[in-house]
């Protein structure tokens, strides 16, 4: 079998290239975007969001990269309150992007509390892009082929003000088309996120299909992890295997 496993997995390889699954949760959480963009960039809040069947331990290295990589993250939040507007995340990095090859962070993965996997992500970038608080780890030792993992993250306010310029100047160049007026005053905080994951286990499809369906459990328990302790709502989980 595993000999037919590897032949399977050259053949594939061979004709199409490597293979890759595409994984990504939609949703808002009741915080700002600066707060927001914090909290996803958290390791510490890993194992407490994801399915009771996965546990991620960090190791006691790792505490100063996650020290480094807070601050990082707290000077890219700041940096996001000016901003420009953009309803979607770009593709491309951004040459401001904060890049540290020597920013790694170490964990322990245990599937059902029995089977220890060690993991090393490398942190990189750190960036704020058209607006969206970017933060990306890529696997640097693991059990996957290739594995990163990008959290994107904005003020939510700002994409509805966008979106909804075309109306608000239609609505003010017609004023006996407004409907009754709503009383100022502060709004609750929001903020948008795309949670994402782009991996391969072999770089074939068949591992990659069973891959897909755990890591759609593990972003969707985030999301309802997150939404239930900061406010918000999930939006979608969906994902290409």
């Amino acid at each position: 079998a595993g000999a037919t496993f590897v032949a399977w997995r050259q053949l594939y390889m061979g004709l199409h290239g490597e293979h890759r699954i595409r994984v990504r949760a939609d949703f808002e959480l009741g915080l700002s975007g600066q707060e927001g963009f914090k909290v996803m960039s958290d390791p510490r809040l890993l194992d407490e969001t994801t399915p009771w069947w996965f546990h991620v331990v960090i190791r006691d290295g790792a505490r100063d990269a996650i020290g480094r990589l807070a601050g990082l993250v707290e000077q890219t939040s700041r940096a996001s309150s000016g901003s420009s507007s953009s309803v979607a995340p770009p593709a491309a990095e951004v040459a401001a992007a904060v890049v540290d090859p020597e920013l790694k962070i170490g964990y322990w993965i245990f599937f059902g509390h029995l089977v220890p996997i060690p993991w090393t992500s490398s942190v990189a970038p750190v960036s704020l892009e058209q607006g969206w608080c970017r933060l990306t780890y890529r696997q640097a030792f693991g059990p996957y082929r290739a594995f990163e993992h990008t959290h994107w993250v904005r003020d939510a306010w700002e994409v509805e003000q966008r979106s909804c310029a075309g109306e608000a100047a239609a609505v003010a160049a017609a004023p006996e088309a407004r409907g009754p007026s709503e009383a100022e005053g502060p709004r609750s905080p929001r903020c948008l996120v795309k949670d994402t994951i782009v991996a391969t286990v072999l770089g074939e499809p068949v591992l990659d299909f069973a891959a897909a369906v755990l890591l759609k459990q593990i972003l969707r328990c985030r999301g309802d992890c997150l939404t239930r302790r900061f406010g918000g709502r999930v939006l979608s989980v969906r994902g290409e295997a």
